[in-house]
């Protein structure tokens, strides 16, 4: 197996049939050991949806608005449907980034909202990397998808849709609603 992959643990033969799920490393930089068990798709699938009504909801409310003329449409469409694929990382991974208005930046990092993507880091057990799926996403959707990176990693909005996500998420049985 490529050094660049890891096996995620507990996989069985009926899931290889399936699209399997690389748990990446992270930066040696950043501790070189972490988890391979990644989040269950049911769970992002979860968090991500709730995430997503969360911040529909703010935007209907007036809270949340986007950068630009963007209409209504457009951003429920972005909210609510802007692909989001999560990469999973079994540690941080190191990050050098120059911000505008702001010092330049690196260090390892738990969660990354990129572009299109996020990537969490495993490390910290399950209850953190499902947080980290919902915190991410919001700033993705946030800061990528509607423009407004003044309010990524914002802890009014994207930890409001990261505690509401997690809450809806991680109630018994979630799965059923």
């Amino acid at each position: 197996m490529p050094v660049s992959e890891l096996p995620c643990s507990g996989s069985s033969s009926e899931e290889a049939s399936t699209i399997p799920v690389v748990v990446k490393p992270g930066d040696e930089r950043c501790g070189a050991s972490g988890s391979t068990v990644p989040v269950p798709a049911e769970a992002i699938a979860c968090l991500q949806a709730e995430t997503r009504q969360y911040l529909w909801e703010l935007y209907q409310l007036g809270s949340l608005k986007p950068s630009g003329t963007m209409g209504s449409a457009e951003v429920e469409s972005i909210i609510m449907t802007r692909p989001i694929p999560v990469q999973m990382y079994a540690w941080p991974v190191w990050l050098e980034l120059g911000a505008a208005n702001a010092q330049p930046w690196q260090g390892c990092a738990a969660g990354v909202a990129w572009k299109n993507e996020i990537w969490v880091s495993l490390k910290d057990g399950d209850v953190r990397s499902r947080k980290l799926v919902a915190w991410e996403t919001a700033n993705n959707i946030v800061a990528w998808g509607l423009g407004r990176h003044d309010l990524g990693d914002s802890t009014t909005i994207v930890g409001g849709a990261m505690d509401r996500a997690y809450a809806v998420c991680s109630a018994t049985p979630w799965a059923m609603r």
